[in-house]
């Protein structure tokens, strides 16, 4: 019943199972945005430290198989050392927790 609302919502709908799955699919795909995001900035310090531009790897990563929706997305802030919170911090916890 609720699927036709669903996918209105969102780009894409998947049942994952009953009861608590999608909570744990949840924190899953919550880990895996904080392990990219730590990524990605990991490897843009140690490009920067060795001389390529953050701009440079950056484009390089998105026009990659490694690329993503994603990272793209979060270029300009990675580029301009943009560090406004896009995630609370107590949220992230939250979930870090559950892991």
């Amino acid at each position: 019943m609720a699927l036709p609302l669903l996918e209105r919502l969102g780009t894409g709908v998947t049942y994952v199972g009953d009861g608590e799955l999608a909570r744990i699919v949840k924190i899953c795909h919550n880990l895996y945005l904080g392990l990219v995001t730590q990524g990605l900035c990991e490897i843009a310090v140690l490009a920067q430290k060795a001389g390529v531009p953050r701009s440079a790897l950056l484009e390089f990563i998105n026009c990659s198989v490694m690329g993503s929706q994603f990272s793209r997305y979060k270029t300009p802030a990675f580029v301009n050392l943009d560090f406004k919170p896009t995630f609370t911090l107590p949220l992230l916890r939250k979930d870090l927790d559950l892991v």
